[in-house]
């Protein structure tokens, strides 16, 4: 799956990322790509970026990031060890990770992939990256370029003719507004237009044009006009330079590399562990720790057979419920825990893992080799944390 390789990479939160650097700059708040939509005979590739006010003021800049991690996959990215990386990632994600489905809708996917992909790889086609195609991936991101690219913009700042004054219309600028989002080749509102500059300047800037046009199916305003020469050509010519800070995705240390079973039958009938499940009473959630502050109780899962620890801590605390201030301080802490270690959370949950963070819970469910590391990592945040007021 080429597209899906290139997507990954795009997608990537960790260090060095697209989504790290503009959210560095306080630029963005979000990012995702992927195919939008695809047939036999086309593909449309989309990148959707939930800006900031300061990002929606700097979009050229947002634009001109995106190029140049395009720039950085073509000249670094397109490696053998970087595909078997993510693609032993995605089969073990495969194996052990894959989300279920209601039958109708599993129904419905299998008959999909039947016309996608060969009958062996109906199933496994849409997680698991066999073949490493890079003159393919390359002949893809060669057609991810700014001549084939539609900027599509909302934003509840753009203005109908109706709804503003002449002096809005000669000096509209959008700002202020609380949600602002920047789509590339994602439809909705208002596409781009770029101010044709009497001077020199190093950046095209792009012009906000009131919305004129209504679609009426969706009773949306809209306005269209095309991107000027000057703005595509700058676009072209940006390269992983003029981002250097960007970089390519690390190892992921929490992808597990021992995914065996200890072994688990019964040591009276020595029947395997599905067999003997009703009968052993091990089976059974058994308390192994009991003292001031802290209770544990275990079992021993006999019966999906996966590498796997599910871990719940409940956090009970008379502070917590004592007032709303306490309340809600608990549930900031989580919050503040939960942001400060974010990379890290997402390369857990890349890597087939699953954490979730709450005011008075922390869930795990991890590969068994990976558990302590993720352990340590979060309980080490709530414990070294350095929040202050401010």
């Amino acid at each position: 799956d080429p597209f899906g390789f290139i997507s990954y990479l795009i997608n990537n939160q960790g260090p060095g990322s697209l989504r790290e650097v503009l959210q560095q700059k306080g630029y963005s708040f979000s990012l995702e790509a992927g195919i939008l939509d695809s047939c036999s005979a086309f593909a449309l590739y989309g990148v959707a970026i939930s800006l900031s006010e300061e990002g929606f003021k700097n979009v050229e800049e947002v634009i001109k990031a995106f190029f140049a991690e395009l720039d950085l996959i073509k000249k670094k990215g397109v490696e053998r060890d970087i595909f078997e990386s993510i693609s032993k990632m995605k089969d073990i994600n495969f194996k052990y990770s894959r989300p279920e489905m209601e039958l109708g809708d599993e129904a419905s996917w299998f008959a999909h992939n039947l016309h996608v992909y060969p009958e062996e790889y109906t199933v496994s086609g849409d997680y698991v990256f066999y073949h490493f195609e890079p003159l393919i991936i390359h002949q893809i991101l060669d057609q991810i370029n700014p001549y084939n690219m539609t900027i599509l913009m909302g934003n509840p700042a753009f203005k109908t003719p109706s709804s503003q004054t002449p002096q809005e219309a000669e000096s509209f600028s959008p700002s202020g507004t609380e949600t602002e989002t920047f789509f590339i080749e994602k439809a909705l509102r208002a596409k781009a237009k770029i101010q044709e500059a009497e001077e020199v300047v190093s950046t095209p800037k792009l012009q906000y044009v009131e919305l004129n046009e209504t679609k009426e199916i969706f009773k949306l305003n809209y306005a269209q006009t095309p991107l000027s020469d000057q703005f595509l050509q700058m676009l072209s010519q940006v390269t992983i330079d003029d981002y250097p800070e960007l970089t390519l995705p690390q190892e992921n240390q929490y992808v597990p590399s021992n995914l065996n079973l200890i072994n688990i039958h019964c040591p009276k009938t020595d029947k395997s562990c599905k067999d003997d499940y009703a009968a052993d009473a091990s089976n059974f959630p058994t308390k192994i720790i009991d003292n001031d502050g802290m209770t544990v109780w275990y079992s021993l899962d006999r019966s999906f057979l996966t590498p796997n620890i599910y871990c719940s801590i409940q956090i009970e605390s008379p502070y917590i419920l004592e007032s709303p201030e306490n309340f809600v301080t608990a549930y900031v802490l989580a919050q503040l825990t939960s942001n400060a270690i974010d990379q890290e959370i997402y390369l857990m949950n890349s890597a087939g893992n699953a954490v979730n963070l709450g005011f008075n819970t922390i869930e795990i469910t991890a590969f068994s080799d990976r558990f302590e590391k993720i352990l340590n990592t979060i309980l080490s945040e709530f414990k070294n944390n350095n929040y202050t007021k401010a």
